[in-house]
Order: structure tokens, then sequence, then C-alpha cells
């Protein structure tokens, strides 16, 4: 059985776990606020997020090799919803290759250049590092208008 929720503090051990990022926890490293699908009580995929005011950044996707399709886009349609009801304004993102901006475009994404996006999400470290990558693109879907759910 399937459970896509939001994740706990209690559940910060099992995505160290999912995500093999032992030596961070033991160096004091933290989690950003995220979202989980579990699968017979075991995490197989996580999506992270930084959010400024009434704007977030999705930063992490991870998933293991046996979700299909079909389970990542629930998954992520439940993301985008429960963002919506946190009256997040404006979700964005970095992806790499033109190939995954069709999939993302299905949920209202559309591409935006850098002077578009709001400085407090430039601010965000993960979007200054995300930037600098060979072929990123930026996305934004504007979830006040957007009522997708794939």
């Amino acid at each position: 059985m399937y459970v896509m929720r939001e994740g706990l503090v209690e559940d910060r051990e099992a995505l160290y776990r999912f995500l093999g990022e032992d030596k961070k926890r033991k160096e004091g490293g933290s989690i950003s606020p995220f979202f989980l699908v579990c699968h017979d009580d075991q995490v197989i995929g996580t999506i992270g997020y930084e959010q400024v005011e009434k704007n977030c950044l999705l930063k992490t996707f991870v998933f293991s090799a046996t979700v299909d399709k079909m389970v990542f886009i629930k998954f992520f349609s439940y993301v985008l919803s429960l963002l919506r009801q946190k009256e997040i304004n404006c979700v964005y993102l970095v992806t790499k290759g033109s190939a995954t901006i069709h999939f993302f475009e299905e949920f209202g994404f559309i591409s935006i250049e850098e002077y578009d996006l709001p400085e407090s999400i430039q601010e965000i470290e993960h979007y200054q590092a995300a930037k600098q990558q060979k072929n990123s693109l930026l996305l934004v879907c504007d979830l006040c208008t957007n009522i997708s759910t794939v």
C-alpha cells in the first residue's frame, strides 16, 4: 500500500537511510521540509522544498528505481495540492535538460528567466548551486491560477 504525506520530524531517520546521508546527519546537517511516498512502510520517494513567504523552491526529487511513473505522477500532484493548501502562490524548480520540461508542463509549469524569479528565491543556497549546472532550466507554476491535477 502506498502512503503519501508530509514528512515529520520522526521521519528524518528513515529519510536519512533512504538518502544514504548518515555522514550529513552525523555532521549536524539538516533537511529542509519534505514530502514522502512510502510503500509498505518503506520510503520510496521524497520531494524536499524551501518556503520563502508565499513562494517555494522544490529542491530534491529522489525516488527508488522501483517507483513507476503513475506513482510519481500521483505523488507530484499530491505535493502541489498540499502546497496550494499551505497558501503557496508560486512553486519554482530548476531542472536539467529539455526532456523533463514536458513532464512539468503537464502540471502547469512554464519556463522563465532568472530576472522573473523573486529575489528571496534567488538567495536560496540550493538555487545558487542548481543554476550553475549545465543546461539548467528554471520553471514556475502559479498555484493561484493553475488548477491542473494531471
